[in-house]
């Protein structure tokens, strides 16, 4: 059985304070307000992850678009 690593990057934004990871071909961002996930296509990872950042963020403001 072999174990696999990941390593977690730190992002502080105007959304706040999030940790991100790519694992599987996937980008995991862990914010306060909640984990999402997503693949990777053409965008770089880091951008992705500011994007998911940003979704978590309005997902959780009430009554803001």
């Amino acid at each position: 059985m072999t174990r696999r690593f990941v390593t977690w990057h730190s992002l502080r934004n105007e959304y706040g304070n999030a940790s991100w990871c790519i694992d599987g071909g996937m980008v995991t961002v862990n914010t306060p307000n909640g984990t999402k996930s997503a693949q990777i296509g053409g965008l770089p990872p880091e951008y992705l992850a500011r994007v998911l950042m940003r979704e978590l963020y309005y997902e959780r403001q009430p009554g803001v678009a």
